[in-house]
């Protein structure tokens, strides 16, 4: 029954800024988004983590080469797009300060865009969003794990840098009472972490263990929004009765990385029906001229999907 279901998108990272900022002053934003829209909008809820704030003089100079911006007009690509969910844990949206963070706060509400993870306070940045749609109930909360400190949303004045708007931590604390308080309001809890960065396919022991921590805690999907490296997924048992679905790391969905990696990635359609996470359909994607993700032909998805599942344990080498 179509009217029991709920497919919600999950992309990785989305950094509108730098050699993508270029090729979009080049292209414009109708060519960035016009080989993935089809199957973008098949879904009803797409999910963007974006990292990099608007600056109206993007890019400053005298500003380091590591300092992200990006051009108001450029966010027409998540207009195009249709995003419905914005995540905010990444740690570059403060990076020329936290006007710019506030103002495409505003950009963002202006243009009905919701916003997990982040915040003007730490409560807006803690707060859970609960998607309801044809029957289901799905929690979706987001955090940030490594910082750095300017990144993360602070109210202490004494503290390093003061008060700031930003990302909320994953602080286990708030995260052992989150998880579970979500899961009694929503049917599933889909948990989007902004986790270490690691230039490998296969995510580390602690990476594995901090993830499947969160598992146990109550939440369904566990994703890396973190990674430029796509990394591997798992269907992880928490019991007898349930299962979490785990993926490391989706990789990038809008950045200029042109090394192999750094090209190709996953968009994650999770179907939920009936309240349940049913199955997922891990899309490969590769980024063409450093701004437009397309679908993978089939021979780039066999050795793709062939390269990923070999970190499963699925298939040898």
């Amino acid at each position: 029954y179509p009217s029991r279901l709920t497919r919600l998108l999950m992309t990785g990272v989305t950094a509108l800024t730098r050699d993508t900022r270029t090729v979009l002053d080049t292209n414009g934003a109708e060519w960035a988004v016009s080989a993935i829209l089809p199957y973008v909008e098949q879904a009803d809820f797409l999910h963007i983590s974006n990292e990099v704030s608007i600056v109206d003089d993007c890019p400053r100079a005298g500003m380091g080469v590591m300092s992200f911006c990006s051009k108001a007009e450029h966010f027409e690509v998540l207009r195009l797009l249709g995003t419905d969910i914005i995540e905010l844990t990444g740690n570059h949206n403060n990076d020329y300060g936290y006007d710019p963070y506030l103002n495409t706060l505003d950009w963002y509400a202006d243009n009905n865009m919701t916003v997990i993870g982040g915040g003007r306070t730490l409560d807006e940045a803690r707060a859970p969003y609960i998607i309801e749609h044809h029957g289901n109930r799905i929690g979706m909360i987001a955090c940030n794990w490594v910082g750095p400190y300017y990144a993360l949303v602070n109210e202490d004045a004494n503290l390093t840098g003061g008060i700031r708007p930003g990302a909320a931590a994953c602080d286990l604390t708030w995260l052992r009472t989150a998880i579970p308080e979500l899961r009694q309001m929503a049917d599933m809890v889909v948990l989007s972490v902004q986790y270490w960065e690691f230039d490998q396919y296969q995510p580390t022991s602690q990476h594995r263990s901090d993830f499947r921590l969160l598992a146990s805690l109550g939440a369904d999907v566990v994703l890396g929004s973190q990674a430029h490296f796509p990394q591997s997924m798992e269907f992880y048992p928490i019991d007898q009765t349930r299962e979490a679905f785990i993926h490391y790391g989706l990789g990038n969905f809008f950045f200029d990385q042109e090394f192999f990696a750094g090209k190709r990635a996953f968009i994650d359609q999770l179907f939920i029906y009936e309240g349940r996470l049913q199955f997922v359909d891990l899309y490969p994607i590769l980024i063409e001229g450093q701004g437009q993700p397309r679908p993978m032909t089939a021979d780039e998805r066999l050795n793709f999907l062939h390269l990923i599942l070999i970190q499963n344990g699925i298939f040898t080498p």
